[in-house]
């Protein structure tokens, strides 16, 4: 955590535009070949090991910024059987599980882009990741303005996963798109 670094995430997150949230610790686990890359969230094989993975997380957003993460986003959309109890268990206030555009031919039905809940015992709010960074039309901002839905998009801060693959969407391609 070098000072340019930390600069650069608090100019972002202290700003009106953007929100840096919690999206693991390592995001996952690189293997012999690239396809075969397993998710942080698909690798945790008890509640316990989550919770502490998330813990250790935590402590480092807090250093950067002085306060925990209110949510975040599975690496790759990827979970187990744990995920959502280890993110309600955690106390985040909101967590984005699902990838799906905004669809523009009906295929897909409206409240998909509406906001829910998940928790059995504190109240998650569950957000839908509804535009890509650059791969999105006016047509799909249209249709979430005028049905008030949630216009969210998603940016990895690095182009690239510990496995070497690019990741997208992400700030570096993305830019003049966003």
């Amino acid at each position: 955590s070098d000072k340019h670094s930390v600069d650069f995430f608090r100019s972002i997150e202290f700003s009106d535009s953007g929100e840096i949230a919690y999206h693991g610790v390592h995001h996952g686990i690189p293997q012999k070949d690239s396809l075969d890359y397993i998710q942080e969230w698909e690798s945790f094989h008890s509640l316990d090991q989550g919770l502490r993975r998330i813990s250790e997380g935590r402590d480092i957003y807090r250093k950067v910024f002085g306060y925990d993460p209110l949510g975040g986003k599975y690496g790759g959309y990827k979970t187990n059987d744990l995920s959502d109890r280890t993110i309600e268990e955690s106390g985040f206030m909101w967590w984005c599980r699902e990838w799906t555009p905004r669809d523009t031919t009906g295929g897909i039905p409206d409240e998909f882009y509406e906001l829910e809940y998940f928790g059995e015992r504190r109240r998650v709010v569950s957000i839908p990741s509804t535009l890509h960074g650059r791969r999105w039309t006016k047509r799909q901002v249209d249709i979430l303005l005028r049905k008030r839905q949630v216009i969210s998009v998603q940016e990895h801060i690095s182009p690239r996963r510990p496995d070497g693959r690019v990741q997208t969407p992400n700030i570096f391609d993305d830019i003049k798109y966003l």
